[in-house]
């Protein structure tokens, strides 16, 4: 019977198995937010706040933005800032609507208020100086269409919520 040699061509991986190495996938964290948390995140970017979560327990940290707000009382906001910036690399940061996407919000409500009179005051408000303010004053003084406008808003606002964390998990998962 001829003598058996060893194929030096099979390398000691495809004759162990995976020797070594492990088969387990890297563990990547998503971001998981509730109906309520994405509701309260919106709420609160309305008003001014940063907001910022924990990437491994999910927890959700609010502070008025120092930016937007030069009269803050960081006792108040002090400990939650601090927990942010000594631990930034676990956190994301979930950014508000800026003033060119505010100002889109409130064309697309007016191209669908079904109010001629009012439509054409909310397009004059968005065409003067200061459109927020008119826009503001005439959404006040429009009645039932103020309710309307509020609804709308939050549902944008929490889409856009909503849209931020899809992208913040895409950036987890590169």
């Amino acid at each position: 019977m001829p003598e058996r040699k060893p194929n030096h061509n099979s390398s000691a991986a495809s004759m162990f198995g995976s020797l070594g190495t492990s088969n387990h996938k890297k563990e990547r964290k998503m971001i998981q937010l509730s109906k309520e948390q994405i509701k309260e995140i919106s709420e609160r970017l309305e008003c001014g706040e940063k907001c910022f979560v924990q990437i491994h327990t999910q927890e959700l940290v609010f502070y008025m933005d120092p930016l937007k707000n030069l009269d803050l009382d960081e006792e108040y906001y002090g400990e939650e800032m601090q927990k942010v910036e000594e631990n930034r690399q676990d956190y994301l940061e979930i950014e508000g609507m800026d003033s060119r996407e505010g100002f889109q919000l409130m064309e697309e409500f007016a191209q669908q208020v079904n109010s001629k009179r009012l439509q054409e005051r909310l397009y004059r408000a968005l065409n003067q100086r200061k459109p927020f303010q008119h826009f503001k004053h005439e959404i006040d003084n429009s009645g039932a269409y103020r309710e309307a406008w509020f609804a709308f808003k939050n549902q944008k606002m929490q889409d856009w919520v909503e849209a931020k964390v899809v992208e913040l998990n895409r950036e987890l998962e590169q």
